[in-house]
């Protein structure tokens, strides 16, 4: 069985259908790219598979379980246990600094507290960010604090990824370097799914799916 499972997946909005009937499977250390113009549904179809949305219509099995009749409560568990989320805006927390800000995650985890600061300093270390643990978000480049919004995605060891556009505010330097990151990440077992407009980093990925508004290609698995 899939990790992750769409069935028939439909999100409406007044006068628009952002999604039809979207069915795909996601696999546990499967690296996928998900590719379409802007308005395509990329951003719907990821919100609803991490759980952050509801579908109008279908439903989403995540590891064999259904979360269509689930309540708040249990899908935010099943949210924080399974999925990391890294977004084309960075959205740090301004006075709190780079430690603080990746430890964010952590009160929700089940995590003791006497240990977070063991995995907040592994995490940043990963993303090559150890040194400026005490540094505030104004104080980096774009391509620092989104290494810092990785480290925060990964510091509850969720088991996929999901990422919007994550190199799209970066220059493409920067880019590239966040790119080698996400490899190195899926090499080590990480499941990621990644929104993205760049068809060179597109076909990086093990698998492509591509939306055209909101329908799933016949083209793609």
């Amino acid at each position: 069985m899939s990790f992750i499972e769409c069935h028939n997946l439909s999100k409406d909005y007044p006068g628009q259908s952002a999604l039809d009937k979207i069915s795909v499977h996601l696999n546990q250390g499967e690296f996928v790219a998900l590719e379409g113009v802007s308005g395509s549904g990329k951003s719907t179809l990821l919100a609803l598979i991490g759980l952050l949305d509801r579908p109008t219509r279908g439903d989403v099995f995540i590891d064999g379980c259904s979360t269509h009749k689930l309540g708040l409560g249990r899908r935010c568990r099943l949210r924080n246990r399974y999925f990391g989320f890294v977004f084309q805006q960075f959205h740090l927390i301004g006075d709190l600094n780079v430690a603080e800000n990746v430890a964010l995650p952590l009160r929700y985890s089940g995590l003791p507290r006497h240990q977070w600061r063991n995995r907040v300093m592994e995490y940043l270390d990963k993303v090559g960010l150890a040194d400026r643990e005490n540094a505030y978000p104004g104080e980096l480049s774009g391509g620092q604090q989104q290494r810092v919004a990785i480290a925060r995605a990964l510091v509850a060891e969720p088991r996929f990824l999901l990422a919007d556009e994550p190199t799209g505010n970066l220059d493409s330097h920067t880019a590239r370097q966040i790119i080698v990151l996400f490899q190195t990440l899926h090499q080590e077992g990480m499941g990621l799914l990644m929104a993205t407009h760049n068809p060179d980093y597109a076909a990086l990925a093990q698998r492509r799916l591509r939306l055209l508004d909101g329908r799933l290609q016949p083209n793609t698995p």
